[in-house]
């Protein structure tokens, strides 16, 4: 537990640095390069997703709230699309290393709602057990959404990244 604690710790520094640097902001400026657009993008999420984990885990608050960010996940292109000039889009089909990726960092955002809403700091009481512990519930309606938020989340998974024994290593792996 000791490791993941400094992790947290160390994730915590991480994501405040991101946040003092402006990178959950979309800044559009002419000093700005395409390049440097999307660093920002992939270092920005990168730390997000590992900040969401780690407090699942270790049972803390995600510290930070979805509408405090207006930073696009990162473009669904490779490396080699993108230049200083601009991004240029691949041929249609063909898959990119960033798919999945924003993939999970969409995961990471509904583990996050789930821990707001199964797993509140304040849950919404409704009253005792048998032992006189004190109960919680859970929205019905909240459950369902998270239930159709996984459902859209595997329905838009890019069919190239499905798992499927027949597929390529990496995606397999």
């Amino acid at each position: 537990m000791r490791g993941l604690s400094t992790c947290y710790t160390l994730i915590g520094v991480a994501i405040r640095c991101a946040l003092r640097m402006g990178l959950h902001r979309h800044l559009q400026h002419e000093r700005i390069s395409p390049i440097e657009q999307e660093v920002r993008r992939r270092v920005f999420w990168t730390i997000r997703q590992m900040d969401i984990y780690v407090s699942v885990l270790l049972g803390f608050p995600v510290p930070l709230n979805d509408d405090e960010i207006d930073q696009p996940f990162p473009t669904e292109v490779d490396d080699e699309y993108i230049s200083q000039d601009g991004i240029r889009q691949p041929l249609p089909g063909t898959p990119s290393f960033i798919q999945p990726v924003n993939a999970m960092l969409r995961l990471m955002g509904i583990l996050s709602k789930i821990t707001k809403y199964v797993y509140p700091m304040r849950g919404v009481k409704s009253g005792f057990d048998r032992a006189g512990t004190e109960t919680y519930r859970v929205g019905y309606a909240q459950l369902k959404e998270i239930e159709a938020d996984l459902a859209k989340w595997q329905e838009d998974l890019p069919a190239a990244w499905r798992p499927s024994p027949d597929g390529a290593a990496e995606v397999v792996r």
